[in-house]
């Protein structure tokens, strides 16, 4: 018989992992599934998964926004709300009180009484932003669906500051009707930036733009002004300091209210030609203004008034008259048609 060969041997002492390295690697191999073939339009991109975090937050953003427009806001509910909104407000001035603060100390960024009949301007405009989402092309604007949305949030919070406001001067809590017109500012900061009002824009037609944009150009400017105004008659104590020296409340609180509101309606003037935020923005200064003269009837008296609240808006009225100028010359200047370049004339 003949005698294993030392190789032989050798070979049967491996174990089969070692003896069969090659074999077992190409079962495995064949086990795999075979990778799919790239296409043609593929080949520009990489074979490995982005990382790109920036990417993964756009598609995230856009879902929860497709989420939020499932439910979409239907023109007739804008309808019902309006209805809800204006009654609200007459059951505020003939049962709770008078819908403003004339019953309590207000602070000196309070206007006069007459500034809020300006709520019959934004509710008129309110209604033909409600009724042009019925009239043909009118509301085939950028961003309509979301901003049905918002409107409609602007309706019941409006309307339910009303209420609250009314019960705050029967001796309820101010500082729920300030957390409800916070909400209410943020409904119209939505409007206002998902519609995109600018007037300067060439892709929405003049009528849209005075159907759909004037609603929340007049809305809006208000609403950011009656914000302080609640802040500051909240946290307004005259009876702690001297009224006319108050730090909060008084006139210095009130010149950097109407800065602030100046600057606001003065970047949209000259931005986005939006000359109805600073007619309403002018207006709301009116009232302050009138409630620093001899005659008023604040809680200060004739003895109170600021000379310095008086003239700050009185200048920043005249400001915004000129950035209103400056941005509708401005705007007649960019769309006015333009001859060929070709074209000379001696």
């Amino acid at each position: 018989t003949d005698h294993p060969t030392e190789q032989q041997i050798h070979a049967e002492a491996q174990p089969p992992s070692a003896t069969f390295p090659r074999q077992r690697c190409a079962r495995q191999q064949s086990r795999l599934p075979r990778p799919r073939p790239r296409l043609q339009a593929d080949l520009s991109r990489p074979a490995c998964r982005s990382t790109d975090r920036r990417g993964t937050g756009q598609r995230t953003a856009a879902r929860k926004r497709a989420m939020a427009l499932s439910i979409k806001v239907r023109p007739w509910m804008l309808v019902v709300m309006w209805v809800v909104e204006v009654v609200l407000n007459g059951l505020a001035a003939t049962v709770l009180s008078d819908g403003a603060t004339s019953n309590a100390e207000y602070s000196f960024v309070q206007p006069d009484p007459s500034t809020f009949s300006v709520w019959i301007v934004i509710f008129i405009l309110q209604a033909v932003f409600v009724v042009a989402q019925f009239v043909g092309d009118l509301a085939d604007v950028p961003g309509i669906e979301e901003a049905r949305a918002w409107q409609l949030g602007n309706f019941a919070t409006n309307g339910l500051w009303l209420v609250l406001n009314g019960l705050g001067s029967r001796g309820f809590s101010w500082w729920l009707a300030v957390v409800d017109i916070a909400l209410n500012l943020v409904c119209l900061v939505k409007l206002y930036t998902v519609l995109d009002v600018d007037y300067t824009r060439v892709d929405v037609s003049w009528k849209q733009k005075l159907a759909i944009y004037l609603s929340p150009s007049s809305n809006l400017p208000w609403v950011v002004l009656a914000t302080l105004l609640n802040i500051s008659n909240t946290l307004f104590d005259p009876t702690e300091l001297d009224l006319v020296e108050a730090p909060i409340g008084g006139p210095d609180w009130a010149i950097a209210v109407v800065g602030l509101a100046t600057v606001i309606a003065a970047f949209l003037a000259l931005t986005r030609v939006d000359v109805v935020y600073v007619i309403i923005t002018v207006w709301a200064l009116s009232g302050i203004w009138r409630n620093q003269q001899p005659d008023t009837d604040a809680p200060w008296g004739a003895e109170g008034v600021s000379a310095n609240l008086e003239l700050m808006t009185i200048i920043c009225m005249a400001a915004l008259g000129a950035a209103a100028l400056t941005g509708v010359v401005a705007l007649i200047i960019i769309m006015a048609p333009r001859g060929s370049s070709g074209e000379r004339k001696d």
